[in-house]
């Protein structure tokens, strides 16, 4: 029995140890490709609290520091006083933002991380992400309704918009909070209370009026908790300009364009070429909105068109995503996926003949080299 044991340990540990290996090694790739990693920084911000910036910092750093100091601390109702601060200054924000910092709030009580970007040196965006407890504020409310109110004076003071006049009194019309949506001839204003990550929160937003149509960059949108506190603030309101919200292109034309697409599109799967498709008319989604176009900050109608294939055809494709500019017609985006929903949620094949790598190819190799490594190692086991 002992020599059995004896056996099956010093064939089975191996195995055991080169399939950790290699599982790993899935790990590590998925992680490479899934999370990118995030933006490199410099320049090193330590503060014992809000009055003491970095020397390492630039004199406009400095002074936009100190502004970012202060959003936090009357717009937020933050106590940065009672923390010990540590920043870093992304020197890679994103496209549309000109500089990002990244802050790392501490105390006793309670841990919170905070990323602002900037643009033209004024603040566009703005989230808390506690990790410790609950973050520490000057003061203390449970009236989501009043902490709105409230945040539209302190955003007006710290940077005169006119349009700000008009949301407060768009907000002033309302007597209780609940999802809503409500628009006048300048703004569309949106209510919603929606459970995120199993926290409960109020999000509002204003938008410029545009016949209904909604593009969530172009807002000036606020979050809170149940508790009445600010938690995420973004204003893309100076950033983009509408250049027409009128559909000339009907909701049944953008989806024939969509279908006319799909059913004269083939692709090649090892030997066989794919065509003649058969699509789920009765469930083809769409949705219509306002988005950039050529990556510009001019905002124009858009037909997103979901045309759900039905069955799974070679490659993994169950479904085609078409755009559509629905002023002019002309196709912006076309792609086979082995998704039908929200494109965020899984990746897209923009080519079927060169789809991409994806977790469930690696974790078969994975499998298929782990038989290999098992059959050459019982082989040579054998041999010996």
């Amino acid at each position: 029995m002992k020599k059995l044991i004896k056996k099956f340990s010093q064939n089975i540990f191996p195995l055991v140890l080169t399939m950790l290996l290699l599982l790993s090694f899935v790990s590590v790739t998925v992680a490479e490709q899934s999370n990118i990693p995030l933006n490199t920084t410099n320049t090193i911000l330590q503060a014992n609290n809000s009055q003491q910036l970095s020397q390492n910092l630039s004199k406009e750093d400095n002074i936009l520091l100190g502004n970012i100091m202060s959003f936090l601390n009357n717009v937020f109702k933050l106590d940065t006083s009672k923390y010990k601060i540590e920043g870093e200054r992304v020197s890679k924000p994103q496209n549309d933002y000109d500089k990002a910092f990244d802050f790392y709030l501490s105390s006793v009580e309670s841990k919170i991380d905070v990323h602002c970007d900037i643009k033209d040196n004024a603040i566009v965006w703005c989230k808390l992400y506690p990790t410790k407890s609950s973050p520490i504020y000057t003061t203390t409310t449970l009236d989501v309704l009043s902490s709105a109110k409230t945040t539209l004076i302190e955003l007006n003071t710290f940077s005169s918009k006119s349009y700000l006049s008009s949301i407060q009194n768009m907000l002033n019309n309302v007597k209780k909070i609940e999802s809503s949506t409500t628009s006048n001839a300048e703004l569309t204003q949106i209510i919603e209370i929606r459970e995120v990550l199993g926290e409960e929160l109020v999000m509002m937003s204003w938008a410029p009026f545009a016949n209904g149509l909604v593009q969530s960059q172009n807002t000036l949108s606020l979050h809170y908790d149940t508790r009445g506190h600010l938690v995420y603030f973004h204003n893309g309101l100076d950033m983009f300009t509408i250049g027409s919200f009128e559909a000339k292109i009907s909701e049944q034309a953008a989806i024939q364009i969509a279908m006319e697409q799909v059913q004269t599109f083939s692709w090649t799967q090892g030997d066989e070429v794919v065509s003649n498709v058969e699509i789920r008319r009765e469930h083809v989604n769409t949705s219509l909105s306002l988005q950039r176009r050529d990556g510009g900050t001019i905002l124009y109608p858009y037909w997103d068109v979901w045309v759900p294939l039905a069955e799974v055809y070679p490659g993994g494709v169950t479904a085609f995503h078409v755009t559509i500019w629905a002023d002019t017609g002309e196709v912006e985006y076309f792609t086979a996926t082995g998704f039908y929903g929200d494109p965020n949620e899984s990746g897209i094949i923009n080519d079927p003949q060169q789809s991409s790598l994806d977790y469930r190819l690696v974790v078969t190799l994975t499998i298929v080299a782990t038989i290999a490594v098992t059959a050459g190692y019982l082989f040579y086991k054998k041999k010996k």
